[in-house]
């Protein structure tokens, strides 16, 4: 009956505490040897179990045949005092007394096995049962372990999309981008104020090493020409070249005499003064410094 030790450990091994573990990776490999185990335990538990069984029915019909042929001897007895024999009759009981410790013997078989039986159903009972929780539950346990392994994917491809990646370092790369666009900018307007002021400085270098101011003769004829003087006898100035010296006067611009005084134009734009010999510092239109290069 070895059977019944093995059977009686396998009972004992608790299958919930394998169930419990669903965290462990391995408890889906664990239950499908539990499983394993337990069919090919069940099967040879069913087999013992069929072997009591037997031997139940066996016990039950070797106490049922003592019965049946103690009852023969009975009625044997009977009939031999019915027909006055009592010798027969005493025969008959004496062969039932010697089959009765017999049959005490086999009603003790007879118990036992059915003990035996019973046992053995009810465990095989208890196998199958705890074989068909099993395979219930180790269904709802790979759904738990697909559901988990799942769930680690998406936390492990979150994590990578949220800081650790290219895409996750997007922004900062945007921000650095766009700082040193910011700087390059600042450059560019820093420099162009810088050029600006040093094209004024240059401009006034320019005009720095001409003469200091127009000449003693320069202010004469400007000041008579503002008190309505004639000039003196024998100058060939009209009131117009007059006014044009005077204008260069006080734009501290002097001309050789008998030479045509210069006109300019716009290099830049095109713009014409509306006197072209006397045109302002800067182009209204386009603010190109009027200098030689507008010389027409």
């Amino acid at each position: 009956m070895g059977i019944l030790a093995r059977f009686g450990d396998i009972m004992r091994a608790n299958i919930n505490d394998l169930l419990t573990g669903a965290e462990n990776k391995n408890a889906e490999k664990l239950l499908n040897q539990y499983l394993r185990d337990a069919r090919e335990d069940y099967a040879q538990v069913r087999n013992e179990t069929a072997s009591v069984m037997a031997e139940e029915t066996a016990a039950k019909r070797r106490l049922d045949e003592l019965n049946d042929q103690m009852a023969r001897y009975e009625r044997y007895a009977q009939a031999a005092v019915q027909s006055g024999n009592d010798a027969d009759a005493l025969k008959f009981l004496e062969a039932k007394g010697q089959l009765q410790a017999k049959k005490e013997d086999a009603e003790t078989a007879y118990a036992q096995a059915q003990v035996n039986s019973e046992h053995m159903r009810q465990m095989t009972k208890k196998l199958l049962a705890d074989i068909q929780e099993a395979e219930s539950k180790i269904g709802e346990l790979k759904a738990k372990l697909r559901i988990a392994e799942s769930k680690e994917k998406m936390q492990q491809l979150t994590e990578k999309i949220g800081g650790k990646s290219a895409l996750g370092n997007f922004d900062s790369l945007a921000d650095n981008i766009q700082k040193r666009i910011d700087a390059a900018d600042a450059k560019e307007a820093l420099d162009a104020e810088f050029a600006g002021d040093r094209e004024l400085d240059d401009l006034e270098k320019k005009y720095a090493g001409t003469d200091g101011g127009p000449s003693a003769q320069s202010e004469l004829e400007v000041l008579k020409a503002r008190m309505g003087m004639t000039p003196a006898a024998g100058t060939a100035s009209s009131d117009a070249a007059a006014q044009l010296a005077a204008m260069k006067a006080q734009m501290g611009a002097t001309e050789p005499a008998g030479s045509t005084p210069p006109t300019f134009r716009c290099n830049q734009c095109g713009w014409t003064p509306a006197d072209p010999a006397a045109p302002p510092k800067f182009c209204p239109q386009c603010g190109n410094i009027f200098d030689d290069e507008d010389r027409i």
